[in-house]
């Protein structure tokens, strides 16, 4: 997996004749009813509204990450509800590369894991499997989850 940094909130105010940071405008919307709005000392407050969960005032910044990854981790990271993406559409633009990997068995105690057990013959169907049918990135078979 590939993380790029694409771009971060840049706020158009100063304090103190100083350029505003991110942080310092989360301070800033945090301070909205406050008389020492233009206090640069923000470290304390984002410690306190940490500490007692008011996250209404995280989201005043944004940033931009590009992401590039498979399409069998693509969907863990898009579930989270805190971002909003653009994906790539094969619509559009032909896929460069597919990306190869070993089938596992969804554990059946915990669904955050899989495991490493599928016996010869099971991985050397998925094999086949995938060199019949490329595009196939998940694949699901009564009783048996393969990802």
């Amino acid at each position: 997996m590939q993380v790029r940094l694409i771009a971060v909130t840049a706020p158009l105010i100063q304090v103190e004749n100083q350029p505003l940071s991110p942080e310092g405008l989360i301070a800033y919307c945090a301070r909205v009813s406050s008389p020492h709005q233009e206090t640069p000392d923000y470290e304390k407050l984002l410690a306190y509204c940490i500490t007692h969960k008011h996250w209404s005032v995280f989201e005043m910044v944004d940033m931009t990450i590009e992401i590039v990854t498979s399409r069998a981790i693509s969907p863990q990271i898009l579930r989270h509800k805190s971002f909003q993406f653009q994906e790539f559409s094969q619509r559009y633009a032909e896929v460069q590369e597919i990306e190869r990997y070993q089938p596992r068995r969804q554990d059946s105690k915990n669904r955050q894991n899989s495991l490493n057990d599928l016996d010869a013959d099971t991985k050397k169907w998925f094999g086949e499997l995938r060199r019949n049918a490329p595009e196939c990135c998940c694949l699901w078979v009564p009783g048996q989850s393969f990802i």
